[in-house]
């Protein structure tokens, strides 16, 4: 039950700090790639212990579940350097 605490607090952790750096809906674009990052750099960071690896996996969970809630409850927007090069997307 620990480990699950855990993983639920650093993904907590590692969502609200994303925040920091965008707005939601612009963060919310990049969901995909940034759960890809932190499916890999996660577990090598914890990789020591088997209950390192537990939390990681919890983390990535959990962190993919926020994305996911978010980007349905509030969508995502394209960087507007993204929309110029692009028009129409």
């Amino acid at each position: 039950m620990d480990l699950l605490v855990l993983g639920f607090l650093l993904a907590s952790g590692k969502f609200i700090l994303m925040l920091k750096f965008l707005p939601m809906r612009k963060l919310l674009w990049w969901d995909k790639w940034i759960d890809l990052f932190f499916t890999i750099v996660v577990p090598l960071a914890l990789h020591g212990t088997f209950s390192g690896m537990i939390v990681a996996i919890f983390s990535g969970l959990f962190l993919s579940f926020y994305l996911l809630i978010a980007r349905k409850i509030i969508g995502a927007q394209a960087p507007n350097w993204w929309i110029h090069r692009n028009p129409g997307s």
